[in-house]
């Protein structure tokens, strides 16, 4: 993932992407992710989130995973936001 200020890397979009859809599929009222059982694409979605930095696993068992976003997450997610609105 790109670091710099103001570039935005086409894998940053793809993250970021991946970050909201995660975020709206898995939220929890306590502000922490689950993958809730039964959802590969979920438990895929969140392995990668966590292995790019921008979430870390706190606990996984029996095909579920539980996580929480880091603040990497939402440097990248303002990121994006702040490109969108330059060039919308």
């Amino acid at each position: 993932m790109t670091v710099a200020g103001d570039i935005v890397s086409a894998e940053d979009w793809l993250f970021s992407a991946l970050l909201d859809m995660v975020m709206a599929h898995c939220s929890t009222p306590d502000d922490k992710l689950d993958s809730f059982l039964g959802w590969p694409a979920n438990e895929n979605a969140m392995r990668l989130l966590a292995k790019a930095g921008l979430i870390e696993i706190t606990r996984e068992r029996d095909g579920r995973i539980e996580a929480k976003p880091l603040p990497a997450a939402s440097a990248l997610t303002a990121r994006v936001a702040a490109a969108r609105r330059e060039r919308p």
